[in-house]
């Protein structure tokens, strides 16, 4: 793992700053992936990240951390999808019998 912020211009602002960790993803520290995930989680705007998304300077990167920190739904995700979805189609069946 490098920590190589020495990369990101000072007038980059925080984009900027995400798409050169984006950009060396997966190797980067433990702290620059919590910082992008902040950054995802709280920070950014729906645009931001689009706009990051649409960079082919960082799609590798980009879709390595979407598929390694933001797509997977958790187990307890999965079993409540999984309730709700047998709950909706046990209403729908007693819906069409009465």
């Amino acid at each position: 793992m490098t920590n190589d912020n020495a990369t990101v211009p000072a007038d980059a602002g925080r984009e900027g700053q995400i798409a050169v960790l984006l950009e060396r993803y997966p190797h980067i520290a433990a702290s620059e992936i919590e910082d992008i995930k902040t950054w995802w989680m709280r920070e950014a705007s729906s645009l931001d990240i689009a706009l990051l998304s649409g960079r082919e300077d960082i799609a590798e990167g980009y879709a390595a951390f979407r598929k390694d920190h933001i797509d997977p739904l958790p187990m307890s995700g999965r079993m409540l999808t999984w309730l709700l979805g047998g709950a909706i189609l046990a209403g729908l069946a007693v819906y069409i019998v009465l």
